[in-house]
């Protein structure tokens, strides 16, 4: 008995609550045919689903250990017998299950499994816990019938006692084993024996996996395509698939890089579904097909290119843009000489190719100066006057952006280009009259170095280049040839080595000149680049050359020396820095 007060048990007869002191009320008295008539009929309401709820609490705790059905006769129950493991799905990701045949095991002990003395006095014990319905229950003389009439009968709920588990569930393929092991403690077992007179048997099930089916090994890349556009280093790649049938409808690719492609380029190409599946097991499970790859390696082609040098240049386009470039001469001439100054002779010397550097957007790609040594002849012809002489000098031709089709030929646009501005004046010395002589302006440089230094050294910060001049062109030949001028041996007079550019000077030939001679000569090397100087009197020295142009600070040329600088410069430097160096201790 239990106190209504504070809920404590009491043994049967107590008078006051040994916990809390309340004296104990005499216990209610049901009448019989109250519970009687409350019970409702299956699946009713009322007190009769409060009795089920409270027997339901004694059935879980069965399978907790403190079960407590079964008939009186003890019969023995191979567990095995009633649990199939079945397999399905395919190859390499088949799945298991193990299945209790309930029906079976129902038909089999149904009738035959009745609740035990010791079950039926275990419930009478705990129906003080239910409080007024603990003896409405105690009224109901059939309990298995009470419980039967809401889908209990003792069997199920031995049923719902027992439980194991598979070792393996997935990922499975045909020939490999698995194992049910069922989860059933000693206690269980003693429970099983003493409310519901039952012994159970059984053992681990092993079982070896078969049926499953062989999938389908796809491309998943047939019917994809790569389109390539745009100009290499900036061509773009688009992927997609005309084959939308099937499993094919469900898949997406992505590529691993799409932008910024050249001719040559190995790009990956990744398939995956659109939903983020494993895209292994999602065709499996859908379609029972396997990829047979998921990844596919693409060389990027068909792109257009900017040349990367002249060499790249076909002969036939090479020859068009040097006709081009002599037009553009014989048309200047003729525009704006004099009638005293013509055109003796145009010749194409080689070119200065420029490509720009990665990351600098210079605004072209490339750039191909073509160089021309230009003759003109002044021919004064009057009765006071009378003069002939050669003028030489230097003129380019610049075309831009030459490119490689798709299909390997190469293309310019012959109407994009553009020529010198610069202009340097001849005076003849002849007197004109009106207190003036003879002169005339010509558009182009008087020296190579002049116009090396305008088209190519200004340039280096954001292009490299190639010098492809005609070997014996140095960037430092004279200017007018005439009966009255120097010849070659007094224009080289402006060097102190004239030929420091071109070939190596040895030792013994630099031991003759003096120490300042020496360190002039050295930085003749840097000025004919344009190097300017800090030393106020070496820039006065070289500010009174007419080839000198200066361009950069001695920093901004300390960077681009070693890409601009020859090896036989170097070299020529460093011999006569030594010599210099030793001439002063």
């Amino acid at each position: 008995m239990f106190c209504g007060n504070c809920g404590t048990q009491m043994p049967d007869g107590s008078k006051f609550c040994p916990n809390c002191g309340k004296a104990v009320e005499a216990p209610v008295q049901v009448q019989n045919q109250a519970p009687v008539q409350a019970v409702p009929k299956k699946g009713g309401t009322g007190k009769l689903i409060g009795i089920i709820a409270g027997v339901c609490v004694l059935i879980l705790a069965l399978g907790a250990g403190t079960a407590f059905f079964i008939f009186g006769r003890k019969t023995t129950i191979n567990l095995n017998k009633y649990m199939t493991i079945s397999y399905s799905g395919y190859e390499t990701i088949g799945k298991a299950s193990a299945v209790f045949d309930s029906e079976k095991f129902e038909a089999d002990y149904k009738d035959k499994i009745k609740f035990t003395r010791a079950a039926k006095k275990e419930f009478e014990s705990a129906k003080g816990e239910f409080g007024e319905l603990g003896a409405f229950v105690g009224d109901i003389d059939d309990i298995e019938g009470a419980l039967a009439a809401y889908g209990f009968t003792p069997a199920s709920i031995l049923e719902d006692g027992v439980n194991g588990s598979l070792d393996r569930t997935e990922g499975l393929s045909n020939g490999d084993k698995v194992v049910y092991t069922w989860n059933i403690s000693e206690q269980d077992k003693k429970d099983f024996e003493k409310y519901l007179g039952v012994k159970v048997r059984y053992s681990d099930i092993e079982g070896e996996v078969e049926g499953l089916e062989t999938a389908t090994l796809f491309d998943p890349f047939e019917g994809v395509e790569i389109t390539y556009s745009g100009i290499a280093p900036n061509g773009t790649a688009q992927i997609s698939n005309s084959n939308t049938n099937g499993v094919y409808g469900y898949l997406d690719y992505q590529l691993d890089k799409n932008y910024e492609l050249s001719n040559g380029d190995v790009i990956t190409a990744t398939v995956t579904t659109y939903y983020g599946n494993n895209l292994e097991d999602y065709c499996l499970e859908n379609y029972g097909m396997i990829p047979s790859e998921t990844e596919k390696t693409f060389t990027v082609d068909g792109l257009s290119s900017y040349v990367a040098s002249a060499s790249e240049i076909s002969d036939d386009i090479m020859s068009k843009m040097k006709q081009q470039g002599l037009d553009i001469i014989t048309a200047n001439a003729a525009s704006y000489w004099s009638d005293q100054v013509t055109l003796k002779e145009a010749n194409y010397l080689g070119n200065y190719f420029l490509t720009e550097k990665p990351g600098a957007y210079a605004g072209y790609h490339n750039i191909v100066d073509l160089v021309y040594e230009v003759v003109s002849t002044i021919d004064i012809n009057e009765e006071d006057a009378k003069y002939k002489a050669d003028v030489t000098y230097y003129y380019y031709v610049s075309f831009y952006d030459v490119m490689q089709m798709p299909d390997g030929t190469i293309s310019v646009d012959l109407s994009n280009y553009d020529t010198t501005y610069d202009y340097f004046n001849v005076d003849t010395g002849v007197d004109s009259g009106w207190w003036s002589t003879y002169n005339y302006d010509f558009k182009g440089y008087e020296t190579l170095d002049t116009m090396f230094n305008k088209i190519v050294s200004a340039n280096v910060d954001v292009y490299t280049y190639e010098d492809n001049i005609q070997e014996g062109y140095t960037h430092n030949n004279s200017q007018v040839n005439s009966e009255a001028e120097t010849d070659n041996a007094e224009d080289s007079a402006d060097y102190i080595l004239p030929d420091s550019a071109t070939r190596l000077y040895t030792k013994a030939e630099l031991d003759k000149f003096s120490a300042e001679e020496l360190k002039i000569a050295r930085n003749e090397i840097y000025a004919r680049y344009g190097r300017k100087f800090k030393d106020e009197e070496l820039q006065s020295y070289f500010d009174s050359k007419d080839w000198y142009v200066g361009v950069y600070t001695p920093e901004e040329f300390d960077k681009i020396s070693n890409s601009i600088l020859s090896d036989t410069e170097k070299t020529n430097a460093d011999l006569i820095k030594e010599v210099e160096d030793s001439k002063k201790d």
